[in-house]
């Protein structure tokens, strides 16, 4: 009987441990936004949260992949993969629209906290990053569907998203 790989055993633990950080992340923004007490994870006075519709997918993406590291794939692992990456495309996409001036997101201006603004910044909204890192991911995760044929171009392009992912993470993260 072979023994797994250290590395591998390594790396799937890492993404397991990232994965659960960001599902409990994404689970207390979006707790606190129903509670109505969103200032509690803001960090500060003039530090905006994480918008609702931000953790609603950082927690579908997270489900959708703790399922899918199972062995076993069935109906429901493909549709929650597939339910992940055209919600967290189409979010990306409609809210990636708010670089265009004077454009109103239709499905934001439905939010009962629409007009709420710390600063300049209205509170509820995705930022225009946010927006378009997860049309990155959403990238990503298409490439990971099974029915993709050419396995080695769906690589190069996930790779080429996750680093403008990154990049756009670390550009959130520095400020």
């Amino acid at each position: 009987m072979k023994s797994a790989d250290p590395s591998k055993q390594g790396k799937n633990l890492l993404s397991l441990i990232s994965v659960l950080g960001a599902l409990v992340i994404g689970g207390s923004v979006l707790t606190s936004w129903i509670v109505d007490k969103w200032e509690f994870l803001a960090f500060g006075d003039f530090y905006k949260p994480m918008s609702p519709v931000s953790s609603l997918l950082v927690l579908l993406i997270g489900t959708a992949y703790l399922l899918n590291r199972n062995r076993t794939k069935t109906l429901y692992t493909h549709g929650v993969r597939y339910i992940a990456t055209i919600a967290t495309f189409g979010s990306g996409l409609v809210f990636s629209l708010q670089f265009i001036p004077d454009y109103q997101i239709p499905i934001v201006s439905l939010h009962a906290l629409h007009n709420l603004k710390l600063g300049d910044i209205p509170i509820a909204r995705m930022s225009p990053l946010a927006a378009i890192g997860f049309l990155a991911i959403s990238v990503i995760l298409f490439c990971h569907w099974p029915s993709i044929v050419n396995k080695k171009s769906a690589k190069i392009i996930a790779v080429l998203a996750s680093s403008v992912a990154l990049l756009i993470g670390l550009a959130v993260f520095v400020g």
